[in-house]
């Protein structure tokens, strides 16, 4: 069986993300229907370089 394969990516897109807060060690912030927590605080954490760091 022959494999398949292909490199993976970043899509880029618009998130509104409102009433964002930073308080100790906690995030808080509001987002609209259809988007998503993990790719917000996946962007926050990001290092500044992801293709060197392995992402």
């Amino acid at each position: 069986m022959q494999e398949i394969s292909n490199e993976g990516g970043f899509r880029n897109s618009s998130i509104k993300c409102d009433d964002y807060k930073i308080k100790d060690n906690v995030v808080s912030f509001l987002l609209s229907r259809g988007s998503f927590a993990t790719i917000v605080l996946r962007e926050l954490m990001k290092p500044h370089n992801p293709l060197a760091s392995g992402f």
